[in-house]
């Protein structure tokens, strides 16, 4: 599944554009805000650019997630622009050859359908007053920057100060990017829901609104006979622990159910006997002694609510109910409707819900930390690469003084040789012969 880099542009120190009292850092952080919220609960992956970097370390920030155009991330950049106009601008960019273009029309056009704001124009990057737009050019998933409204313009001002009008353009963003990368976009916060793991590796808790209560038929008498059941002690089942994989699975919300709240139980911690202890008001009014009173369903066999208890907590909870909880399920003739009010309202199915709360905030932490350590890797690699160059080139100038050492040596010793040479030479030419040298010669030739 495609994921989502949110960013809003500037930071408090350089806040961008400022008329009174809007800064454009804070419109566009609200904004962003709002986008990120609507794509969480529309169940797609959604990590949002931390505050105050500044445009180089945007970039590496993104970069280091290692989202790219080839698995179809997008990252958006959302900014507010000057000059008078009003509505809504947009510039994409390329990222290896292929074009963001189709997301910027995609989330324009939606922006236009559930604002009203007109589109003032969706430009390549490179066609920017500027030259270009570096943080479009320089990161790797799919990239659009959406200037949205115009901060000088006092109609779009209006707009800009209206918390609600600022939700709603969030809303079209995210409903835009979610009509891109063709995810069912839940957009609507009113609508109580429930949060659920997603069945997706990495991806955000799915948000599921449940079904509104089915509207039951008139009750109609029946005999049913009642089998009296002896009240005793039954020993509380030892707590079990829950799996980090358990499954809410979206068939187990469709299920119709009255949810209107029931008196709380004693002790919601446990499902077994425990919940024998008080069973007088509990289960919206059944009695102990009197297992299907007010029960309008049609009665169940023994094993279909055995085989209906199991099928609802494995849902739940991802496992089977001990024997203890099967016992007493079965004993008191709970109904499915009530057996999914005794789960809902149980503790066990609040600390699953706080769970996956606290699995997609590690999750979310994880994916950073992740991107960051194949940041670091690939810089380590990277540093790794040039340090043997750098060996290899140290050994080659190693060899290369060693080869001009031996040829100094070598020209030395010829050097001193000839200097050898002339000193003979000269000691020859200038020889002159003493008087005792001329008497010995002329004897010498005269005897032979």
């Amino acid at each position: 599944m495609a994921r989502v880099i949110i960013s809003s542009g500037h930071t408090t120190s350089d806040p961008g554009t400022v008329i009174g009292d809007l800064r454009e850092v804070d419109l566009a952080r609200k904004i962003a805000k709002a986008t990120t919220g609507y794509l969480r609960q529309s169940g797609i992956i959604t990590l949002a650019v931390p505050y105050d970097l500044d445009v180089i370390r945007r970039v590496s920030w993104v970069n280091s997630t290692g989202y790219k155009a080839g698995s179809n991330d997008l990252f958006i950049e959302i900014h507010i622009n000057d000059g008078g106009k009003t509505g809504i601008e947009a510039w994409y960019s390329d990222s290896n050859g292929q074009s963001s273009e189709p997301v910027a029309k995609i989330i324009t056009s939606v922006i236009n359908a559930q604002t009203g704001l007109q589109i003032q124009g969706i430009n390549h990057e490179s066609k920017h007053p500027l030259g270009g737009i570096n943080i479009l050019k320089q990161t790797a998933p799919h990239s659009v920057l959406l200037e949205c409204l115009y901060i000088d313009n006092p109609q779009d001002q209006k707009f800009l100060q209206d918390e609600v009008k600022i939700d709603s353009l969030g809303k079209g963003i995210s409903q835009g990017i979610a009509n891109y990368l063709g995810v069912n976009f839940r957009g609507n916060k009113d609508t109580k829901t429930a949060v659920v793991p997603s069945p997706v590796p990495g991806a955000q808790g799915l948000a599921v609104a449940p079904k509104a209560p089915v509207p039951q038929k008139a009750p109609v008498p029946q005999k049913v006979p009642v089998t009296p059941v002896v009240a005793r002690d039954i020993a509380s089942p030892a707590p079990e622990t829950t799996s980090d994989d358990d499954d809410f699975g979206d068939d187990f919300f469709n299920d119709s159910f009255d949810s209107t709240p029931i008196k709380p139980i004693p002790n919601p911690n446990s499902f077994g006997s425990n919940l024998g202890g008080n069973l007088g008001g509990n289960l919206g009014g059944i009695g102990f002694n009197n297992p299907l009173a007010n029960n309008t369903a049609k009665p169940m066999s023994r094993d279909e609510r055995k085989d209906m208890i199991n099928k609802h907590y494995k849902k739940a909870f991802g496992k089977e109910p001990a024997q203890n909880d099967l016992n007493y399920f079965l004993n008191i003739g709970i109904t499915e409707e009530q057996l999914l009010k005794r789960i809902l309202d149980s503790q066990d199915h609040v600390d699953l819900i706080a769970s996956a709360a606290k699995y997609n905030d590690i999750k979310d932490k994880h994916d950073i930390l992740e991107a960051q350590v194949s940041g670091l890797e690939r810089s380590l690699a990277d540093q790794r690469q040039i340090m043997e160059k750098l060996n290899s080139l140290l050994l080659q100038k190693n060899y290369a003084l060693s080869e001009m050492q031996k040829r100094m040596q070598l020209l030395v010793g010829k050097l001193e040789e000839f200097q050898q040479n002339r000193k003979q030479q000269k000691a020859t030419i200038n020889y002159q012969a003493s008087g005792l040298d001329k008497i010995l010669d002329f004897f010498s030739r005269k005897l032979s």
